[in-house]
């Protein structure tokens, strides 16, 4: 019994030996030495996750310039429109006023007959005028309907923009001689 056990721990010694390694180098493969990772993992890990925090902070870079570019296209489109209805209601305002025997007539009628309240020089400058620092251009005032006017404005090019056009709808009240309510029909065409 005592040979039996002796040879029981001979055996587990040995598979234990060959288990670990002998403690020499380069004997038979994988016994020279213990297991333990792979080499040179880490480099690229560090590559791949470096590469891909570069790409996701260009990514959010480029989508932050995009918005900054659209907000400021939207910003200067605001603003347009504003200039244009500011000229609408500042026409619209000249008309109910000094010019009011204008009011009811087309723009093609005001040189013949517009002649009782305003000059060519003051019909001039209703066609032509500025507002809020732009200049603008009357195309239009026809009538569109039986106490209805159509207005069409132009803003001229500004600070590398086109020039933008408004279309409007005035109300007029008593018989044609005082203005109501101006209704924007159209203030984001764009003439190329």
């Amino acid at each position: 019994m005592a040979v039996r056990r002796q040879w029981f721990r001979q055996q587990r010694f040995r598979q234990q030996w060959f288990r670990q390694g002998s403690g020499r180098r380069g004997s038979v493969a994988g016994w020279g030495r213990a297991e333990r990772p792979a080499d040179g993992f880490a480099l690229p890990l560090a590559l791949g996750a470096s590469l891909v925090l570069m790409l996701s902070s260009l990514s959010l870079q480029t989508s932050a310039l995009q918005s900054m570019v659209h907000s400021g296209t939207a910003l200067r489109q605001r603003q347009a429109e504003d200039r244009l209805a500011s000229a609408a209601h500042q026409l619209v305002g000249e008309l109910s006023g000094t010019y009011g025997c204008l009011l009811a007539l087309p723009l093609a009628a005001w040189p013949q007959q517009g002649g009782v309240c305003s000059d060519q020089a003051s019909q001039g400058r209703l066609r032509r005028n500025a507002v809020l620092g732009s200049s603008y251009r009357l195309l239009a005032w026809a009538p569109s309907g039986l106490d209805r006017m159509d207005l069409v404005l132009e803003l001229d090019a500004v600070e590398r923009q086109p020039p933008r056009r408004g279309r409007f709808s005035v109300r007029l009240l008593e018989g044609g001689h005082r203005a109501g309510d101006l209704q924007e029909l159209g203030l984001r065409g764009v003439v190329p």
